[in-house]
């Protein structure tokens, strides 16, 4: 009986989400949507996230990036939920969409723990690779 009551429980709300991991999650929504501006010589705001070594660091805000297990306390997250659209990141661009917003509040909520092998490897190592097509065997002339 308890465990038809816990599987009831369980499809009426729903299994708890896993919690958001670095790797697979955060780096490759950051890749895709903030590494373009946040890049290379001159990063926007004076703030990279090309690496997790850049992500950890204060840009020209002064204000700490991640305040583990506090988004509400994160830069980062500030800038993503910031109501004003000329200090909401991503600039010129839509905004995450709700599911992404709250996968990195709950990524910082959980301690923005990081998962991977090279805290200074670039956060685009972190994607999986792209299926290539196989080259013919012959090309015709």
């Amino acid at each position: 009986m308890a465990v038809i009551s816990l599987l009831l429980v369980v499809a009426a709300v729903g299994w708890p989400a896993e919690d958001p991991k670095f790797r697979a999650d955060v780096a490759p929504l950051l890749a895709r949507r903030c590494v373009g501006c946040h890049s290379g010589q001159k990063p926007k705001g004076g703030y990279s996230l090309e690496t997790w070594t850049g992500l950890t660091r204060e840009g020209k805000s002064g204000q700490p990036s991640l305040t583990l297990g506090k988004p509400d306390e994160s830069a980062l997250f500030a800038r993503l939920v910031d109501s004003d659209p000329k200090r909401r990141m991503p600039p010129d661009d839509e905004p995450l969409v709700a599911a992404e917003v709250e996968m990195v509040r709950r990524w910082i909520a959980g301690g923005a723990r990081f998962d991977g092998p090279d805290p200074a490897a670039s956060i685009r190592s972190y994607l999986p690779s792209r299926a290539h097509l196989a080259s013919p065997d012959r090309y015709s002339a």
